[in-house]
């Protein structure tokens, strides 16, 4: 039984005090208010606010839409906001609590795709020419299967010029700080090579969402906190490029799902399989079956599972000799099988929103 809806409400208002004032403020107004606990019953605090944003979007002429940059606003939180809140969504609890019901979180990321990046980049030096059929597990809405819509601006610690990869006429540019940290000047970051031609693409997710259908991305919106408006203009500029490129998503599970959807990508394509976050939260049978599935498949064709996983996630062989990687959110790294042995090379670490990433360089 989860605990009850105010001592959530608290706990998230307590949690979340430097990353949103806005959240921390409504949380804990809701958390000492009865009726509004008892609208937000079994849900998370995080699903409530996002219900509430939802339907806040409906309404832009709002007073309440001051204190939310995601619709123009740039008031801080002040003694007007609680009121205001309140009275909102208990006079729009027939709205908010189907949301509830039926909805779940979605955290929808963009900029992981900045961290894929140098991983497809020594693939493409590993596969020569040829381009590469791309395959997402947990692909969500495809944001990282369109990696060659995007520009990225890296900007390496400690000085030098900025190494720009990418679409050069790109309209979405994500920008990341790079810290150096590769043994060896030949292994900087800036020395991999460019991004391989996508010949073939194809999203596999238990839940995928269609960006095309403006409900379902008005809700991954919703779900971005209002006082990240950066991220919430990545996500539509990211959107537009998934709508014009349509890359095919597959309503599949990533373990028994695997194969069918790898073989709707032409054989002469090297495959390329990637994973952001696939293994957080899942039990350890999960990851070893998910890796049994990539060595099955890659005894009949090439395959590089360009990987962004956490190292606690990671089963067996590609978390051996990497104790020293145990706190990071994510690892990048490139593995392959050939003969049936296994070849890891960890490139990068990076924090689970990709913020920056630490490059190690092949090792």
């Amino acid at each position: 039984m989860s605990a009850p809806a105010a001592e959530r409400l608290r706990e998230f208002a307590a949690a979340q005090a430097a990353a949103s004032p806005l959240y921390e403020c409504l949380s804990a107004g809701a958390a000492g208010d009865a009726e509004v606990s008892a609208l937000v019953g079994d849900a998370s605090p995080e699903l409530f606010l996002a219900a509430a944003q939802r339907v806040l979007f409906r309404e832009p002429w709002h007073p309440l839409t001051r204190y939310y940059s995601s619709l123009g606003g740039a008031d801080g939180p002040d003694g007007e906001l609680w009121p205001l809140f309140r009275a909102f969504v208990l006079e729009r609890a027939e709205a908010i609590r189907p949301l509830l019901a039926e909805r779940s979180v979605r955290e929808e990321l963009v900029r992981p795709a900045a961290l894929l990046y140098p991983g497809l980049a020594v693939v493409a030096k590993e596969a020569g020419k040829a381009p590469i059929g791309l395959l997402e597990a947990g692909a969500g809405a495809g944001f990282r299967l369109v990696p060659d819509r995007y520009g990225f601006r890296y900007a390496v610690a400690g000085g030098g010029p900025d190494i720009s990869r990418g679409k050069k006429t790109a309209r979405l540019v994500l920008d990341c700080q790079v810290t150096e940290a590769a043994a060896k000047p030949a292994d900087g970051f800036g020395k991999q090579a460019k991004l391989p031609a996508i010949a073939a693409r194809i999203g596999l997710d238990a839940d995928p969402v269609d960006v095309a259908d403006e409900d379902e991305l008005t809700w991954l919106e919703a779900c971005v906190w209002p006082d990240q408006p950066r991220r919430l203009r990545l996500l539509r500029l990211a959107a537009d490029e998934v709508v014009a490129a349509k890359p095919p998503l597959r309503r599949a599970d990533p373990v028994t799902g695997l194969a069918d959807a790898a073989a709707r990508i032409p054989a002469e394509h090297p495959l390329v399989v990637t994973s952001c976050g696939l293994l957080d939260g899942r039990p350890a049978e999960f990851a070893a079956a998910w890796l049994d599935a990539l060595r099955t498949l890659a005894s009949h064709r090439p395959l590089w599972w360009v990987s962004q996983e956490g190292y606690q996630a990671f089963p067996g062989e590609p978390r051996d000799g990497a104790a020293h990687l145990a706190e990071a959110d994510r690892v990048l790294s490139v593995i392959n099988w050939t003969g049936g042995e296994v070849r890891v090379r960890r490139l990068a670490t990076a924090d689970r929103l990709t913020r920056g990433l630490t490059w190690l360089g092949p090792n």
